[in-house]
């Protein structure tokens, strides 16, 4: 089970690239951490359908 959330929020191409909530429900808030490949921590939080804001490496970006 923990396996497919991991999947339902994040997933990485094999040259490391990241998408973020390739498979979460529009319509259900999250907030997540997990860590990808090459030591790189990604931190989401997604509410009423959108990514408010989002961390790689402890460097904070907020969408408009």
């Amino acid at each position: 089970a923990m396996i497919g959330l991991h999947a339902m929020l994040m997933q990485e191409s094999d040259d490391g690239s990241i998408q973020i909530l390739p498979a979460w429900p529009k319509d259900e808030d999250v907030h997540f951490r997990l860590w990808a490949s090459g030591h790189r921590m990604v931190e989401v939080l997604y509410q009423e359908g959108k990514i408010v804001e989002y961390t790689i490496n402890g460097k904070k970006q907020k969408t408009e």
